[in-house]
């Protein structure tokens, strides 16, 4: 699913770039910025791109409190609830040309301006249009500032020079795996026992 999301958001930001510089041909791309230093193995580069990278996970904590059963016709069925998790994501603009990065993280920027929530209703990427996995994507994107001591503790543990960057905190991913713990038919009256 994380992943699957990540390929979304990508794949719009690609729309949106190459709406505006038809020459830009996926410009972004899914990848881990702490592996700069291992680019190009393999064929794969991320020179000249903007690279995503997903950089922390974290539970919602205010859902977790969700009903744990769903009615099924006569019966209830007992799953466990959904984990709701937000993601932090690191867009790093890669580029030889220092002003090059600047005006590509700032399409970054606008483009989340003009649109910060995604789901399948609004960003239709055929290859999950029919995946069961989707049906609940929804994400909401919120530019997530760092002070500098924070800044310095994530380029730090990436490990690699500092790029321009923005991160954004994505809201709302729901992660469900269709599990029927058990079933039963709904409780209909309550008998009291009493001790004489």
């Amino acid at each position: 699913m994380i992943s699957k999301a990540l390929k979304v958001l990508v794949s719009e930001l690609n729309n949106y770039i190459e709406s505006i510089d038809v020459e830009a041909d996926s410009i972004a791309v899914l990848g881990n910025v702490a592996m700069l230093d291992n680019d190009g193995a393999n064929g794969n580069t991320l020179s000249e791109k903007i690279i995503l990278s997903l950089v922390n996970i974290e539970e919602e904590k205010r859902l977790k409190n969700r009903r744990n059963y769903v009615t099924q016709g006569e019966q209830i069925a007992y799953v466990n609830p959904p984990v709701n998790i937000n993601l932090y994501l690191l867009f790093c603009a890669n580029f030889n040309l220092y002003s090059t990065a600047l005006t590509r993280l700032s399409q970054v920027i606008e483009f989340f301006q003009g649109k910060y929530v995604f789901s399948m209703e609004n960003s239709p990427i055929p290859e999950f249009l029919n995946d069961p996995e989707m049906k609940d994507f929804k994400l909401m994107l919120d530019i997530h500032t760092l002070n500098f001591e924070q800044i310095n503790d994530l380029w730090g543990s990436l490990g690699g020079k500092q790029l321009p960057f923005v991160m954004y905190r994505t809201r709302l991913l729901i992660m469900r795996r269709e599990l029927l713990l058990s079933t039963a038919p709904p409780i209909e009256q309550i008998k009291g026992i009493t001790n004489e």
